[in-house]
């Protein structure tokens, strides 16, 4: 895991988006700005995760860390962490209780699909086989979408959007989720 990453929310965007995990999904320019961003969360949040285990049973995480909204971009601090990260999150409301996670290093752009039910559930398609590597190239057309470095790439947020929603009626299993509260 990347030093200083040590919140399963960071970890599943921010370490695919450095470490290059198949299956990534990113952009050349950022797709959301603070500008066209929503915020579903109040400017600071404590936040418990679980992880989808391989046998897809839901497994708490260890600490709590907190989403805290600093200069119009949420941050995250983990647990045990006195000072939020300096990576940043963005999201896009894309349907009533759907969100687009943007996650960035400042010089990277790497994208999940968040869905609220009775807690919030992060979609980022790496997962061996199940994710945007695995489509067929009318798939990517479709969404204009190509392959790049063992993920797949982006340039609008419509195509981002399609491409998204399409990946989780296609691979329904969630990654993770979190409570915030």
């Amino acid at each position: 895991m990347h030093a200083g990453i040590r919140h399963p929310l960071t970890a599943m965007l921010l370490v695919c988006l450095l470490l290059g995990c198949k299956g990534t999904i990113t952009s050349p320019e950022p797709l959301i700005s603070p500008a066209n961003a929503s915020y579903p969360f109040p400017a600071m949040i404590e936040i418990e995760a679980r992880n989808l285990s391989e046998d897809h049973v839901w497994e708490r995480s260890e600490g709590k860390g907190r989403l805290t909204l600093v200069d119009r971009t949420y941050r995250v601090t983990g647990p045990g962490d006195a000072a939020p990260s300096s990576d940043t999150y963005l999201f896009k409301q894309i349907r009533d209780g759907m969100y687009v996670v943007q996650a960035s290093n400042g010089q990277e752009w790497a994208y999940g699909l968040i869905v609220h039910a009775d807690a919030y559930y992060l979609f980022t398609f790496n997962l061996d086989k199940q994710n945007c590597t695995n489509l067929s190239p009318a798939e990517l057309r479709r969404f204009n979408a190509t392959i790049k470095d063992d993920g797949c790439s982006v340039s609008s947020m419509r195509d981002l959007t399609g491409l998204l929603l399409h990946l989780r009626q296609k691979f329904p299993y969630p990654t993770s989720a979190f409570t915030a509260r």
